[in-house]
């Protein structure tokens, strides 16, 4: 028989299967001690509170099993997250077409990379020709949660002399957290000289974080050396939770 000191297991997301055993005993009348024969089954879909269930199960001597289901909780739990390497941001000049990809990557905090999940939907970018566009990433981990954002694409006729680094071109935002689009600007320069920001820089924001959703910045940066302004593009998340 399977006893269970615990009752509900506490773990982090870096849990291991070791970690799944504490606190579990198994006894037989006549073998007695057999703790070290439970064996693990497979863990549940995550369900609500970030809790999951998975069977426990040993075997006597002769043959017969005990099974106990048990309850475990990963107090850390955060959905998955979906990032971008580069802004979804092009030039005609490219003269190609599809959904853009590459630029996407995923991470979770129990799986860890999992770009690979990664499932686009969306219509096709022509990027031949000036326009915005919709693309849609979703990804599961192996607990069955899931994210799914849309994510705006755009298309410009060309490319400008000036440049603007984001330090990032995802955020995560919690429900009306503050938001300063400047404190992710990296920097911003004109091939070899750097511009001094926020000197020349304007900033378009619709972010809401008192409103959960997918959010955009537009950051443009113009100089006295040419007529072609730089852009390029942040996206926020407000997180419901």
């Amino acid at each position: 028989m399977i006893e269970d000191s615990i009752k509900i297991l506490h773990v982090n997301s870096d849990f291991t299967y070791d970690d799944l055993y504490e606190g579990l005993t198994a006894t037989d009348d006549v073998d007695g001690d057999i703790t070290d024969q439970i064996m693990i089954g497979e863990i549940s879909s995550l369900a609500e509170n970030n809790t999951a269930s998975y069977n426990c199960v040993v075997f006597d001597s002769d043959g017969q099993c005990s099974e106990f289901n048990r309850k475990m909780v990963i107090d850390d739990y955060a959905h998955p997250r979906i990032y971008l390497t580069s802004p979804l941001l092009y030039y005609t000049i490219e003269k190609v077409s599809g959904l853009p990809r590459s630029q996407f990557i995923a991470l979770d905090k129990i799986d860890g990379d999992i770009t690979d999940k990664i499932e686009f939907s969306g219509k096709t970018v022509d990027f031949t020709e000036y326009g915005d566009y919709f693309l849609t990433a979703k990804v599961e981990n192996s607990f069955g949660d899931s994210v799914s954002y849309e994510f705006p694409v755009h298309v410009r006729d060309k490319s400008s002399p000036l440049f603007i680094y984001l330090s990032q071109y995802v955020v995560y935002c919690s429900l009306n957290s503050n938001f300063d689009p400047m404190r992710y600007v990296r920097e911003t320069s004109n091939d070899l000289v750097t511009v001094q920001t926020p000197y020349d820089l304007s900033i378009r924001s619709n972010v809401d974080t008192s409103n959960p959703g997918v959010y955009e910045v537009e950051y443009t940066l113009s100089g006295e050396t040419t007529s072609n302004p730089a852009i390029t593009y942040l996206v926020v998340i407000v997180l419901e939770e």
